[in-house]
């Protein structure tokens, strides 16, 4: 996985078909439960210009989303990136596109 460095490089890598996501931390003040566990790895289903959805157990629509928002809300490490609201995920490549 390429290193992530902007919101750019992030919505490049959600838009690659077979992505996941690991969610390391919640948002602050948010208690887990619910449809959001931490190291829970939820795929991609759709991806478009403000967000993406993210697969949840025991649903068959479109899942939850995750707005994009600013790029001054957003900081990257590596293949980690965390909101200011607290929540932190790490972007997991599918293998196929690790190597391109």
């Amino acid at each position: 996985m390429n290193k992530l460095n902007t919101l750019a490089d992030f919505k490049r890598a959600l838009q690659t078909p077979g992505v996941q996501l690991e969610t390391l931390a919640l948002s602050n003040g948010y208690t887990q439960g619910g449809l959001l566990y931490v190291s829970q790895v939820r795929p991609v289903i759709k991806a478009d210009t403000t967000g993406v959805y993210l697969a949840t157990e025991g649903s068959s629509n479109r899942g939850s989303f995750l707005g994009y928002g600013k790029a001054s809300e957003w900081v990257f490490t590596g293949d980690v990136a965390t909101n200011a609201c607290g929540l932190s995920y790490r972007v997991l490549m599918p293998v196929s596109a690790e190597g391109e």
